[in-house]
């Protein structure tokens, strides 16, 4: 095992003409491509077909979906640790593996039901379904999601935010296209099930052999240094751009920095979630034909793109909190266009809006940390965040159902997810980077 997992096999990192974290940045791309079926927009196609399937409401699917990624979020920080320690390659190949297990088992739910109890029961369903969920989340979002992102963080520094804008623009387009081409997938492979049969199998033969072949910890173990060895301009050589001290868990977890952009962030996460699960259901309310608004969603990523350029090259110049004031004003304005569907108005600011926002969140999600508390305790950290992001975006699909079931439309969800937006917009102006207040004089 150790001789398979040697940073030097198949082929040595050093030996490239050109520094290899280029190339773990094309492979933690790739691998967030992979993690889609884990990932929201990689179930919301499937929801009708499952509440077909299993004879239940859809707020009887959203449920269990809350249970099963609200326990996948708490159970992901006992996975930092084990990353730390595991490093980025194990961790990858492993989560690949069980992702792919994961769907074969989720595809496969309602003929377990019908095997064990002979016909379509609520009370076997729904325990199988969280299990289902947990597991799809866990692997998905939670693991192959952290070890991707975190992986770009140990290997660059001064260039962190370009490498994370340059994997989050192919990761911006698959993931908004995701619910127009997963029911196109759906479509052509023939049904639901294969669709998830083909992911699963793909995931279980050529996802973990890619993690294996490409992916490593850190530039050290490969006799390399970060940012190729490369040195801060001085431009950059202030308390901003410097780790001064590594924190841990416990002492990110008492900064104010650390909550409100983890919830800036994780409002995303709420909202997109919600989005994506009941985009069927939202678009017969406005109005539209489903593929309509998938369209539409698809369409942010003209804004997705330049934006994230953009908030990689301030992320390299400015303080984080001028990068997570345009993310939040981005929700709210693309939150407030949306409500007004299908009003060509509200098009063009629900793609402008969403654009904005989405585009900020994958390169604020991989730089933030490490800037903020050092790389030593990465790994627990970030398990700490995906965990919240996790959480989160569980509980987005429950509240957009519990609006409709009160009000008889998502309406009030839109207004409550606006204000959270305005809040977190509030509270970032006045964060700061802990590492400023550790700063020796002068400086």
């Amino acid at each position: 095992m150790k001789r398979l997992f040697d940073p030097n096999a198949p082929f040595r990192p050093s030996a490239f003409p050109f520094f290899y974290g280029w190339v773990i940045v094309a492979g933690c791309t790739a691998a967030m491509l992979f993690s889609l079926p884990g990932q929201t927009a990689g179930v919301g196609p499937f929801k009708p077909y499952m509440l077909e399937a299993l004879g239940i409401e859809s707020m009887d699917l959203s449920i269990a979906y809350m249970i099963g990624t609200i326990a996948s979020g708490l159970t992901l920080p006992t996975l930092g640790g084990l990353f730390d320690r595991m490093g980025a390659r194990k961790t990858g190949v492993m989560a690949s593996l069980a992702l792919g297990v994961s769907l074969l088992f989720i595809s496969q739910v309602d003929r377990i039901v019908l095997a064990l109890a002979g016909q379509t029961t609520f009370w076997l369903a729904m325990p199988l379904m969280v299990l289902g969920f947990f597991l799809i989340r866990f692997w998905g979002q939670g693991v192959l999601s952290i070890v991707s992102r975190m992986m770009i963080g140990k290997w660059f520094d001064r260039r962190r935010g370009l490498a994370s804008a340059i994997s989050g623009v192919p990761v911006a387009v698959a993931f908004t296209s995701a619910l127009l081409i997963l029911s196109w997938v759906i479509d052509l492979s023939g049904g639901w099930r294969q669709a998830w049969i083909g992911m699963a199998l793909f995931m279980f033969f050529f996802c973990s052999l890619f993690c294996w072949l490409v992916f490593r910890d850190n530039p050290e173990e490969c006799g390399l240094e970060i940012d190729d060895g490369k040195t801060a301009s001085s431009k950059k050589v202030d308390a901003e751009f410097v780790t001064h001290r590594d924190f841990t868990v416990p002492e990110a977890l008492r900064t104010w920095p650390f909550w409100v952009f983890s919830l800036a962030i994780c409002l995303n996460g709420f909202v997109g979630t919600a989005i994506g699960f009941h985009a069927s259901t939202i678009a017969g309310q406005l109005g539209m034909d489903a593929e309509a608004l998938y369209s539409l969603i698809a369409q942010t990523v003209l804004i997705n793109i330049p934006v994230s350029f953009v908030i990689g090259w301030m992320t390299s110049r400015f303080r984080l909190k001028y990068c997570y004031l345009i993310t939040t004003f981005g929700m709210a304005l693309g939150l407030f266009g949306f409500m007004n569907l299908p009003e060509a108005w509200a098009k063009v600011i629900f793609v402008a809006g969403f654009g904005v926002s989405w585009g900020t969140y994958g390169t604020l999600l991989t730089v933030t940390w490490p800037r903020y508390f050092g790389l030593r305790h990465l790994g627990n950290i970030s398990s700490w965040v995906m965990s919240l992001l996790v959480v989160t975006s569980a509980l987005g699909p429950v509240f957009f159902d519990l609006c409709e079931w009160l009000t008889g439309d998502y309406g009030w969800a839109y207004w409550a997810s606006i204000v959270a937006a305005c809040g977190f917009f509030i509270a970032c102006c006045w964060m700061e980077n802990p590492q400023r207040k550790l700063a020796p004089a002068g400086r």
